[in-house]
C-alpha cells in the first residue's frame, strides 16, 4: 500500500496506538497494536485467531495485509480500517473492548473531522456571516438570509451520515438477521455459512444504498437500511447448499 504513514499516535493506558493513513485517506491500525489495546496476552496470535474464526474480517472492507516498514525491517502485517477496528472490538470478548471502542471512536472522529469541510449550521447572525464569508456571498436582507438558512439546512440533511450508535445498530441488525436465517448461532449451518452470508449482506447493503461502507449510509436513509436488513434474503447462489 503506497503512501502509508502515521498521522497520529495516542496512548490508550500504557499501550501506544499508531493511526496510519493510506493513499485513499482511510485510517488504519495494525493487528498487533489493536490486540495490545484489547489486552490480549498474545496480541498477534489472538487477533489472528479471531480473524480465522470470522473470515469476513479478511475482506478488504475490513482489513488488508501489507508490507509495513518497522524498526525491525519490512514486515508483513494485517491492518484494519475503521470498519475493521469497530468490528474487531465488537467481536472481542476482553473487558477492555468496550472501553477501547469508546476511546478509539473519539480519535477516529477527530481524524475524519480534520479531513471534512464543516458547514456551520448555527442560526445565529455571527455564524451565518462566517458561513457566507467562506462561500463568498453577501447578505443584503433578512429575507435573503432566511432563504440561505433553509438552503443550507437542506444541503446538510443530504450529507450527514449515521451516528456512532446508529452504525452499531446496523451492525447488530446484520448479525441478528444472519443468525435468524441460519437457525441460530449454535447450528452447524451458522458455523459453515456465516462468513459467506456476512460478505453477501454487506455487498447487498452497499449496492442497495449506493455507499462504499455501511458507516457511509446517510442518516435520512437509516430506516430504509434497517428495513432492508430486516427483510434481506440472500441470492440463490449464496444460500445453504448452493
Amino acid at each position: 500500500m503506497k503512501n502509508f504513514k502515521i498521522v497520529r499516535s495516542e496512548n490508550f493506558g500504557t499501550v501506544k496506538c499508531d493511526f496510519y493513513q493510506g493513499s485513499n485517506d482511510e485510517i488504519f491500525m495494525t493487528a498487533e497494536q489493536l490486540g495490545q489495546a484489547l489486552d490480549y496476552s498474545n496480541p498477534r496470535v489472538s487477533i489472528g485467531n479471531l480473524v480465522n474464526r470470522n473470515e469476513h474480517l479478511k475482506n478488504s472492507e475490513f482489513s488488508s495485509v501489507i508490507n509495513l516498514v518497522t524498526e525491525a525491517g519490512i514486515r508483513e502485517t494485517r491492518v484494519f480500517n475503521e470498519d475493521g477496528i469497530y468490528e474487531v472490538t465488537m467481536l472481542a470478548k476482553t473487558e477492555k473492548a468496550k472501553e477501547f471502542r469508546s476511546w478509539v471512536r473519539k480519535i477516529l472522529k477527530s481524524l475524519r473531522r480534520r479531513q471534512a469541510i464543516l458547514v456551520p449550521t448555527n442560526n445565529s447572525l455571527e455564524a451565518l456571516k462566517l458561513m457566507n464569508q467562506q462561500i463568498g456571498l453577501l447578505i443584503e436582507s433578512q429575507q435573503e438570509l432566511n432563504q440561505k438558512i433553509e438552503n443550507v439546512d437542506k444541503k446538510v440533511e443530504t450529507q450527514i451520515t449515521l451516528t456512532y450508535n446508529q452504525a452499531k445498530e446496523i451492525q447488530f441488525a446484520v448479525k441478528c438477521r444472519i443468525i435468524e436465517l441460519l437457525g441460530g448461532k449454535e447450528t452447524e449451518a451458522y458455523k459453515i455459512y456465516k462468513n459467506k452470508y456476512f460478505q453477501a449482506i454487506h455487498r447487498d447493503i452497499k449496492k442497495r444504498l449506493g455507499v462504499p461502507s455501511y458507516r457511509d449510509i446517510l442518516k435520512k436513509d437509516y430506516a430504509m437500511a434497517f428495513n432492508f436488513i430486516k427483510n434481506w434474503i440472500p441470492e440463490v447462489n449464496v444460500r445453504i447448499g448452493a
